[in-house]
């Protein structure tokens, strides 16, 4: 009973189907009227009649109750089809917001490869004239090192050659190179070599046997073993004599470069300093040919 309070359609439809059995039993019975009130009706037919509209009654329940199950199952399948619908109505919207932030992504992703392909393109120009302007610097600094900095300048410009070869590594290797260039402004360095001194009064310039001594990039030096000779490089003029007074202040000094302890600071002059626009590097400029590797080192 509480499941027909609960479900109104199928109780009437039930009532309904019970209606229509009564009302068809009824027209049977009265259509059969004549054969029961009949004179002296027949047991037989009596029987037959009444057999008759029981099953007459039997098949319209059974039809009601096939109707009312198709019906049912009609129903059942109209709400899954609506569920159904509903369902993949939220399935388009959703996707439709999920291409949409993807489009929006993608749209994002190319213009920023665009943006790196730009600054691609701007930072090989640059690598390009960073790296002229570290070959100027060392053409026209003072001559210490030729062959482990020109190897230097040779592997970068293998380096900006290589179109395999990331960008980015690509500025690595130049940002390197010149810091080991910077580097050099900070150190001291005595190392033995062979200079070719002036000529005196006519005669053929000399090679002498020296003690180099780097002070950074400002003072290129040379000792004679006995320390009785001293010479400064010029950019002008190549080694050239220092007085006495500069070659003792040199010669005490190199022991203590030596030891790594200087307690005092030697008045010695210095090289004239890079100027300005051997630091830049304008782009419609070429790069000047370094000087060849030598062990030896010549004004």
């Amino acid at each position: 009973m509480n499941r027909l309070i609960h479900r109104p359609h199928i109780a009437f439809t039930q009532l309904g189907r019970s209606l229509v059995a009564t009302g068809f039993l009824l027209y049977t019975l009265l259509g059969a009227a004549p054969v029961l009130f009949a004179a002296n009706p027949s047991p037989e037919k009596v029987m037959d009649t009444v057999t008759s509209a029981i099953a007459i009654e039997k098949s319209g329940q059974e039809r009601g109750r096939q109707w009312e199950e198709a019906q049912a199952r009609m129903l059942e399948e109209i709400r899954q089809a609506r569920l159904e619908a509903a369902w993949y109505a939220l399935q388009v919207e959703t996707f439709t917001r999920y291409v949409e932030t993807a489009r929006q992504r993608v749209t994002m992703q190319l213009q920023t490869q665009k943006e790196l392909e730009r600054m691609e393109a701007e930072l090989e120009g640059e690598l390009l004239l960073a790296t002229q302007a570290l070959e100027k610097l060392v053409a026209q600094d003072i001559p210490f090192l030729p062959e482990e900095r020109q190897r230097r300048l040779d592997f970068l410009q293998k380096t900006l050659g290589d179109y395999e070869l990331a960008s980015a590594e690509k500025l690595r290797r130049v940002l390197e190179a010149m810091q080991a260039e910077y580097s050099y402004g900070n150190t001291v360095d005595l190392s033995p070599g062979i200079i070719s001194v002036p000529a005196q009064s006519g005669k053929e310039p000399s090679s002498q046997s020296v003690t180099i001594v780097r002070a950074g990039r400002v003072g290129l030096y040379a000792l004679a073993p006995d320390s009785s000779r001293a010479w400064i490089w010029t950019r002008e003029h190549g080694f050239r004599p220092l007085t006495e007074t500069e070659t003792g202040e040199l010669a005490r000094v190199t022991p203590m470069l030596e030891a790594k302890s200087v307690r005092f600071l030697p008045a010695l002059p210095f090289a004239a300093p890079l100027t300005d626009t051997i630091l830049s590097y304008p782009a419609a400029e070429q790069p000047m040919d370094v000087r060849p590797n030598s062990t030896e080192v010549k004004p």
